[in-house]
């Protein structure tokens, strides 16, 4: 019982979730994917052995389907025990670009979206620095200074839009600003 602590949360986010809140390490998250994956195996193996072949096992049958239905729902649960809400990791740049507007002296509105997708905590740890990287040339080379987005019609704040979208069976990220897009020109006449 020492390896699962209670962690109290309020009661909105409690009620979002469905319920109490355990944090478990990563390991043993890791450690029971291995061991499902390894009672899928064993399971399959069973029923196809070729000891049963010829056999007239009706009842057999019918379990070995439920089993193997069952083996299949608990590989779904325990693979989503690894996953995370990317809004967790959108948040984390909301002080970056404060940070981008001090330096760069633009007004910059972060709007988040798709905030509940769901993602990989590994993949959620991984994704934070390419984030920041592209968050950053947008603010960089993206968006006008106040005065300029003023010149050309445009509000004196630009938004950047960090965007998670379920695809399939993956996510997709998008970034996308309001800025001038990119000078195809500019950026290619070092390499001539």
């Amino acid at each position: 019982m020492n390896a699962l602590t209670s962690e109290h949360t309020d009661s909105s986010a409690s009620e979002a979730q469905g319920g109490a809140l355990l944090r478990v390490s990563a390991d043993k998250v890791g450690r029971l994917m291995d061991l499902v994956g390894e009672l899928s195996l064993s399971v399959s193996e069973t029923i196809r052995s070729s000891d049963l072949e010829g056999l007239e096992l009706t009842e057999f049958e019918k379990s070995a389907h439920r089993l193997m239905m069952v083996v299949r729902e608990v590989q779904d649960a325990a693979a989503e025990l690894r996953l995370v809400p990317i809004g967790d990791v959108f948040r984390r740049m909301r002080r970056m670009v404060r940070e981008l507007e001090r330096t760069t002296e633009k007004e910059i509105d972060l709007v988040l979206e798709g905030e509940d997708t769901q993602i990989d905590k590994v993949v959620a740890d991984r994704l934070y620095e390419p984030l920041v990287h592209v968050v950053r040339n947008s603010a960089d080379h993206g968006l006008e200074t106040p005065a300029d987005r003023e010149a050309l019609g445009k509000p004196r704040k630009g938004r950047i839009t960090l965007t998670a979208l379920p695809v399939g069976g993956d996510i997709q990220i998008a970034i996308a600003d309001d800025g001038r897009g990119l000078d195809r020109e500019r950026i290619l006449r070092p390499c001539a």
